[in-house]
């Protein structure tokens, strides 16, 4: 019943690959706190990897409406104009990487987000930074399906062998 469990449950599910269960615990969760970014973040990603870009897309935007404002959404807007969803997510990323570090974000959701555009240099530029930082969600990246794409490039290896974790 508590939407904070059923949210970390649901990355667990993610983790898992089950993807719909995820959906369902995600939403369930959302329904009692509708403004956590933990449900919103699985919601998005589990979503993506159904290749449900719109309803990743409509997820990601109330999730930055929360804490980004209009400026990530007209961002989307003109990305999604030009090229789609990796426009979208594109746009997004590089708003987000403008503000940086100024407005704080974490460099492996900039990573995440740029995965989600298709740009595998960004990606590892990220999560590079990520360590460097000592970005606390970093570590997760080991088992995540997001990082699937990018598990034979020899940087993302490197940083798999630094964190010590299983490649």
């Amino acid at each position: 019943m508590n939407p904070s469990i059923q949210s970390l449950y649901g990355h667990v599910l993610v983790r898992a690959r089950r993807y719909e269960e995820a959906i369902v615990q995600f939403r369930n969760a959302l329904r009692t706190a509708p403004a956590s970014s933990v449900a919103l973040t699985g919601l998005e990603a589990a979503l993506y990897h159904t290749k449900r870009y719109e309803d990743a897309l409509a997820t990601l935007r109330a999730r930055w409406r929360i804490r980004g404002g209009p400026e990530l959404e007209e961002a989307m807007d003109r990305g999604y104009a030009e090229a789609g969803y990796q426009g979208a997510m594109r746009r997004a990323a590089d708003t987000l990487a403008e503000r940086w570090p100024a407005e704080y974000t974490n460099p492996s959701a900039l990573a995440t987000t740029y995965l989600r555009a298709g740009q595998k240099e960004q990606v590892l530029e990220w999560l590079e930074r990520a360590y460097e930082v000592h970005d606390p969600n970093l570590p997760s990246i080991g088992g995540h399906p997001d990082y699937d794409k990018l598990r034979d490039h020899p940087r993302f290896q490197a940083l798999l062998r630094k964190m010590n974790l299983p490649m």
